[in-house]
This record gives C-alpha cells, sequence and structure tokens, in this order.
C-alpha cells in the first residue's frame, strides 16, 4: 500500500526540487495571454511532464535501492544513463501534446471532442506509478513477478 513515509522523504528529495520548476512553467504558461482551450492544453502539458517526472525520479530511486523494473519495455529505457532516461521520459511526455494538438485540428468531430484524453490518461498512470514507486521507497530488494498469459492458462487448468 501507500506508505507516507515514503512521501515524506521524496519531499526532502528530488521532487521540492522540481517543484519551484514546475510553478514557475505553470505562472509562465498562464500568463501567456491564449484562448481558454489553448490554456487547457497548456496545464496539461505541465501536469503531463510534472507526473512523467515524478514517476522517472520515484522509479530511479526504486531502482537504486535494488528493486528491477518489471516491465520489459521500460526496462530498456531506464538501463540508459540517468539524464538520457529523464531526456526519453520527456519527449514520451511531449508526444503526447502533439498528438492530443493533431487530435484537437482534426476533421473528424470525435477525435477535437476528445482531444484532451491521451494527455490525461497518461497524467493518471504516471501518477499512480509514482505514488506505487514512493510506497517502495526505503523497502530492501523485492522479487518481481510478471505474470504472463500462459502461466495464467496454466493455474486455471488446476
Amino acid at each position: 500500500m501507500f506508505d507516507g513515509a515514503a512521501v515524506q522523504n521524496l519531499r526532502e528529495g528530488d521532487l521540492l526540487k522540481m517543484k519551484p520548476g514546475i510553478l514557475a512553467t505553470l505562472f509562465l504558461a498562464l500568463a501567456i495571454p491564449a484562448s481558454g482551450q489553448e490554456k487547457k492544453r497548456i496545464v496539461l502539458d505541465v501536469a503531463g511532464q510534472a507526473a512523467a517526472w515524478a514517476d522517472m525520479v520515484t522509479t530511479a530511486h526504486v531502482l537504486d535501492n535494488g528493486n528491477r523494473e518489471a516491465d520489459p519495455v521500460a526496462r530498456t529505457f531506464t538501463a540508459l544513463p540517468r539524464p538520457a532516461y529523464f531526456a526519453v521520459g520527456s519527449a514520451m511526455a511531449f508526444s503526447l501534446d502533439i498528438v492530443g494538438q493533431k487530435m484537437r485540428h482534426s476533421r473528424h468531430k470525435w477525435e477535437r471532442k476528445i482531444w484532451w484524453l491521451p494527455q490525461v490518461a497518461q497524467i493518471a498512470a504516471n501518477g499512480i506509478l509514482a505514488a506505487h514507486n514512493a510506497s517502495l521507497q526505503g523497502q530492501p530488494e523485492q522479487q518481481t513477478v510478471i505474470i504472463t498469459a500462459e502461466m495464467r492458462t496454466k493455474g486455471a487448468k488446476r
């Protein structure tokens, strides 16, 4: 479950260092004269980057404690040097802004109505993963088990 002490450790660590930058970016983004929908996009951008960074920072801390990444695709990126890992994570979050922009200006009405969905899904996923990583802070190495579809079917036959 979610451990409050782990969050306290993060507040004293890297996330506190990020806070002024995030707040300054949000302030500047909202100070720019823009339409209402453009401001929504900017807020989603800042929130997406903040969620991605929170996930990356907590993942880095958990990996430094001896745990390993369970997702084989994500493991490819976490094996990179830290600056490259953070650059790739930021680029992935930014790419969802581009997808949202394309959807917002689509010729299909249904795409224009849900242009915000990719970023909101990314923010939710990164937020959940950051909270999960925070709950692992300070815990000794844990074995990570990935249950595949084959394992599920074998267990169901018993």
